[in-house]
């Protein structure tokens, strides 16, 4: 359940994400400390994608909200959120992402 972002420039991306979350421009996510980017919209509340730099990607794993379960209902909406994000805010600089059916080694059960 991993969103992977392919890119030549791993800290663009992030600190893109992060300005537009800075200026207000994003509804419903925060980011909190090591870059890890918190959802706070309807149906996956806390949920929270941490990255990880693997090669030319940045993986986005995900961390459950503490105390909820990760349904599917939960995780497509985190991921088409922030996708939504990347794609609006970051779209100049990665070339590709996809987003992983199973959970991974780069997902969190915390």
């Amino acid at each position: 359940m991993a969103l992977i972002v392919i890119t030549e420039n791993h800290d663009a991306v992030l600190r893109k994400v992060e300005a537009a979350i800075d200026a207000d421009v994003v509804e419903d996510w925060s980011y909190a400390g090591g870059r890890d980017f918190v959802f706070e919209g309807v149906l996956a509340k806390g949920v929270r994608f941490r990255p990880t730099i693997d090669g030319d990607a940045i993986v986005f794993g995900i961390v459950p909200a503490p105390g909820s379960p990760l349904t599917p209902m939960t995780y497509a909406r985190a991921h088409a959120s922030f996708a939504e994000v990347l794609l609006e805010h970051a779209d100049d600089s990665f070339d590709s992402a996809e987003i992983t059916a199973r959970f991974s080694e780069y997902d969190h059960q915390e």
